[in-house]
């Protein structure tokens, strides 16, 4: 299955949620628990079009919040966040990208189309992708087995 097909699945859209690489860990808290989302691209302060400079996730707050005793107000996303971001295109085979975020240990990728990102795929859009699919070719399969067709019903 290809990523777009998931990506035209998704409950919420594709919505891409932004914070600036000087804003505070606070800021980014606050951020995920209003909008429950567990993931933000960061972006250059003043950049327009946005310049994207890294990933922050939960994750990366909470292992934060365990190594160090500066007050979250005083900690910015710049200081933690992951510069690297490994990306995924519209294309790209979901099995591939699940192998790909197992292998990086990470739950999110943004998406690349055009040259611009378009929006964050997770490990869970995928998932639920998969199961949403296996549930039809198993529904289809026990139609067919006990020679139930949709041409029956109808």
């Amino acid at each position: 299955m290809k990523l777009s097909k998931v990506l035209s699945e998704k409950k919420n859209g594709n919505k891409l949620f932004t914070i600036g690489a000087n804003a505070s860990l606070k800021e980014a808290a606050k951020e995920f628990c209003e909008k429950n989302i567990s993931c933000l691209l960061v972006v250059e302060e003043d950049s327009n079009p946005p310049k994207y400079v890294g990933i922050l996730t939960e994750r990366d707050v909470i292992k934060q919040s365990c190594v160090d005793t500066l007050p979250c107000g005083s900690v910015r996303v710049a200081d933690i966040m992951s510069r690297r971001m490994i990306v995924a295109r519209a294309e790209d085979d979901v099995k591939y990208l699940m192998a790909v975020m197992s292998r990086h240990n990470i739950h999110h990728l943004p998406i690349i189309e055009n040259n611009e990102v378009s929006g964050i795929i997770s490990m869970g859009d995928i998932i639920r992708s998969l199961h949403h699919e296996d549930e039809i070719r198993i529904h289809y399969l026990s139609d067919y087995a006990s020679g139930t067709r949709c041409s029956d019903v109808f």
